[in-house]
């Protein structure tokens, strides 16, 4: 029901007769509006200016929530980032009779979690543990250059003559992974790829040189998978 028609049947229904419409043609001015009063200038501007507040009130409220998220985002990352490990430097006496020396590739190589180095000295791989004073040679390398470490620190793979091989760092038989003349140097990735830089193309695994190897036909690199 309009406000209007409410406000022209509550005059007519008032009890006391002096403030009850007394003619049809009040009634007929009061549907019309004739009766209604401006409201104050300053009613009108009320509700925008709470309007306004509320909006400020918003916005605070949203940028107080962006800030903690934000705070809170961060402090989750730091938590969960990989710990950041300290520069450690190394200095171990191999003995007198230690000469280092490889003819490509690294000569001295230590172990991802930092506990055994394996060393290269007159052209044979030897181990030791850095908890213990002594080194033990690797029986079965000679001929030894550019060791690598596995990534769990279990096996070292290394180039002798034309060959790629692998030793257990406790010792035992040599493993030949593949032939790899000119070869350079190598990675051992976490997936168990061997991936190693050689001077001269592979076409091992087409022509069946050995069994189990998977070698590149591209010049510069090979890859092997154990």
């Amino acid at each position: 029901m309009p406000a209007r028609l409410r406000q022209v049947l509550r005059v007519c229904l008032q009890k006391d007769p002096r403030q009850r419409a007394q003619a049809i043609g009040d009634v007929r001015l009061a549907l019309e509006g004739a009766f209604e009063t401006t409201a104050p200038p300053t009613t009108g501007t009320a509700a925008p200016v709470a309007q306004a507040t509320a909006s400020r009130l918003l916005m605070a409220a949203a940028a107080g929530l962006a800030i903690i998220a934000a705070v809170a985002a961060g402090a989750w990352w730091r938590a969960t980032r990989p710990g950041e490990r300290p520069l450690v430097r190394l200095d171990v006496d191999l003995g007198a009779g230690v000469s280092l020396g490889s003819p490509s590739g690294a000569a001295t190589i230590v172990s991802s979690d930092g506990t055994r180095i394996v060393y290269v000295s007159h052209g044979q791989l030897s181990t030791r543990r850095l908890d213990q004073p002594t080194a033990t040679e690797l029986a079965g390398t000679q001929g030894a250059y550019a060791p690598f470490f596995s990534p769990d620190g279990q096996w070292v793979a290394f180039f002798s003559g034309t060959d790629l091989k692998k030793i257990s760092v406790e010792g035992g038989a040599v493993i030949v992974l593949c032939g790899a003349p000119g070869a350079r140097g190598g990675s051992w990735g976490e997936d168990g790829a061997i991936i190693a830089a050689l001077t001269a193309a592979l076409e091992y695994a087409s022509q069946g040189r050995r069994p189990g190897c998977a070698a590149s036909r591209r010049r510069a690199w090979g890859s092997w998978r154990r």
